[in-house]
C-alpha cells in the first residue's frame, strides 16, 4: 500500500494517482484539506501495542502497518471549523501537526519521499550550499550577515556584481491588511542599494556573487533519475536576473543533457541530503561551469512536464512502485 500526503490542488497528484490505478496498485491519499473534517488518523499505544490507522474522505482506509511507500508531498493546511477564534484555531493546528508527525513515526518503516525530518534539514539554504560544495559542486561565494560593514566588503570584493534573495525558502511576504502581500526574488544590488546597506543590521542579509548566465537549468530528480530543463532566461530583461518572474512567450524551455559528472554529483547532493525528489536551480556560465544555486525538496514539478514532455509523474509512480514492493525491479513502463 502506498500513502499519498497532499493537498487537493495538486493536479499532478492526480495524475500519478492515475497511473498507479492503471497499474493496480494500491493507495491512499490523505489530502490536508480533509482533515481532520472528514478524514481520520487514530493511533493507539500500548505496553504490548503501538499502531496507526486512517479513514480517508473517499472511504479508504488503511492501517500504517499496511503501508510500504509514503509519498509526503505537502503537509498541513488543515480543514479547521471556521467557528473557532484564532487562538484555538493556532492550537488545533498545532494538534493536528502532532498527530500527523505522530502518524508519520508510525510509518517509520516504509521508504519516504520525503522524509519529513530530512527535508526539514534540506529546506536551510546555507545548509545546501554547504553540501553542495562538499560533492564538487561550483557554488556563488555567498554571505550571510546583520554587519553592514561586511556587507559593503563583500559588495566591493565582487565589483557591485552581487544579488541579494531570501534565506528561507519561500520569498513569499504576507499581507497584513495595510499593504498588500509580495514576493522577494532575486535582486541585483545597484549603487544606490550600496548606499543603503546600514538597514542590513535590522535583519541578516543574504548576499551571493552573481553568475553570470548562459542559461538557466531546472533540474527535476526523483530518486536517481534525472530530467533537466534549460531556461533561456536572457532572452528577456524581465528573467535575466531570475527566471521566476516569467516571460515564458520570450524565454524557451527545453530537455537538456548535463553532463555525466554533474548528474553524478547532484545524486550525490540529493543522498547526502536524505532526499528521493527536488528541484534544482543551476546557472551555466560563459566559461561552460555548472553553478548550483538551491534545491527546492518541495518544488513543482508539473510546469516543467507540461513544456517539455519529460515523464516526471510516470517517475514518481514507478518510485513509488518500487519502494512499495508492488514491481519487480527489471520492470520497464513506457
Amino acid at each position: 500500500m502506498i500513502l499519498i500526503l497532499g493537498q487537493q490542488f495538486e493536479l499532478n497528484i492526480n495524475r500519478v494517482c492515475e497511473i498507479l490505478d492503471y497499474r493496480r496498485i494500491p493507495w491512499i491519499r490523505l489530502n490536508g484539506e480533509d482533515y481532520p473534517r472528514s478524514t481520520t488518523a487514530s493511533i493507539r499505544i500500548g505496553k504490548d501495542r503501538c499502531e496507526a490507522r486512517i479513514e480517508t474522505a473517499d472511504g479508504k482506509s488503511a492501517r500504517a502497518d499496511q503501508i510500504r511507500a509514503v509519498w509526503a508531498r505537502r503537509h498541513g493546511l488543515y480543514s479547521l471549523g471556521e467557528h473557532m477564534h484564532r487562538g484555538r484555531r493556532e492550537f488545533m493546528g498545532k494538534e493536528c501537526s502532532a498527530t500527523i508527525l505522530g502518524l508519520y513515526s508510525m510509518c517509520s518503516h516504509a521508504e519516504w519521499m520525503n522524509d519529513y525530518h530530512a527535508e526539514q534539514r534540506a529546506l536551510n539554504k546555507p545548509h545546501q550550499l554547504r553540501v553542495a560544495a562538499q560533492c564538487g559542486l561550483a557554488i556563488p561565494e555567498t554571505l550571510i550577515t546583520q554587519d553592514p560593514d561586511e556587507a559593503r566588503v563583500f559588495y566591493r570584493e565582487h565589483a557591485g556584481n552581487v544579488l541579494t534573495k531570501a534565506i528561507g525558502q519561500s520569498g513569499y511576504v504576507p499581507g497584513d491588511g495595510a499593504e498588500g502581500h509580495a514576493e522577494i526574488y532575486a535582486n541585483k544590488l545597484s549603487v544606490d542599494d550600496y548606499d543603503c546597506l546600514d538597514r542590513v543590521r535590522h535583519g541578516p542579509c543574504m548576499l551571493q556573487a552573481y553568475a553570470e548566465k548562459v542559461i538557466e537549468l531546472r533540474v527535476t530528480v526523483v530518486g536517481t533519475r534525472v530530467f533537466a530543463t534549460a531556461i533561456e532566461s536572457q532572452k528577456s530583461e524581465k528573467t535575466k536576473v531570475d527566471w521566476r518572474r516569467y516571460d515564458n512567450p520570450n524565454t524557451p524551455y527545453y530537455r537538456y543533457r548535463l553532463p555525466d559528472s554533474t548528474s553524478s554529483a547532484l545524486i550525490m547532493l540529493m543522498r547526502r541530503l536524505g532526499l528521493e525528489y527536488g528541484a534544482i536551480d543551476l546557472v551555466l556560465t560563459p566559461k561552460g561551469e555548472y553553478v548550483f544555486l538551491e534545491v527546492n525538496p518541495g518544488g513543482q514539478w508539473g510546469w516543467v512536464e507540461n513544456m517539455t514532455g519529460h515523464p516526471i509523474d510516470e517517475a514518481i509512480a514507478d518510485w513509488l512502485a518500487l519502494r512499495s514492493g508492488m514491481e519487480e525491479r527489471n520492470v520497464v513502463w513506457t
